[in-house]
């Protein structure tokens, strides 16, 4: 094995440490309450480590959205090549959905954290990571669409009310098969009804 190799895996071992370790203190205590030193405690890893890797606390938390990024952009490539060869814009957008409720569903535990009483800071970061993705996913759309709208404007809609509505059929324990169903019909609804067309 090279030595660069071992670095790498070393490199992702300890990245992947801190970040389960901030994820697993969240249960007990809100994020802006978690301090660098408590987590390298918590983590058995040295603050030089720590700070070798990540600028601060928030640095961190864009790594986990990174993976949360990462996670919904592979399966939206293998749901658009299992059910969308021909690129259908409406296809396109139930598939988009499908990956950010999946996505939901698998770090639900991590999202549950979210309150934007508790934790304002974290929920302006995951509020602009989100709508930076949905923004640049619309502008590939946007000529095909003919949209009225300006890709960050449908983004920053879609953003404010889907989290909302995915984390309300989680509150009131819908089934994932209800929630998918519920919006993936409330993507349908938004596109068929023209609003987004000139």
């Amino acid at each position: 094995m090279k030595k660069s190799d071992s670095m790498d895996k070393r490199v992702l071992k300890t990245r992947r440490n801190l970040k389960m370790t901030l994820m697993d203190m969240m249960d007990t205590k809100p994020f802006e309450k978690i301090g660098v030193t408590e987590l390298c405690d918590q983590a058995n890893t040295s603050r030089i480590t720590f700070y070798t890797h990540y600028d601060d606390k928030y640095d961190l938390l864009q790594d986990i959205y990174n993976d949360f990024h990462k996670e919904m952009e592979d399966e939206f490539c293998e749901l658009q090549k299992g059910n969308n060869s021909a690129n259908d814009i409406k296809q396109s957008y139930r598939n988009f959905a499908l990956a950010v409720i999946h996505m939901y569903e698998k770090n639900k535990k991590f999202f549950s954290h979210l309150n934007p009483l508790e934790s304002p800071e974290i929920m302006k970061s995951l509020y602009d990571f989100s709508l930076d993705h949905l923004a640049e996913f619309s502008s590939e759309y946007k000529v095909r669409l003919n949209n009225r709208y300006d890709p960050k404007q449908i983004a920053a809609f879609i953003v404010n009310g889907f989290w909302g509505f995915a984390a309300s059929a989680y509150d009131q324990n819908l089934s994932s098969e209800k929630a998918q169903a519920d919006a993936l019909q409330l993507f349908d609804d938004l596109l068929d009804s023209k609003i987004f067309s000139k």
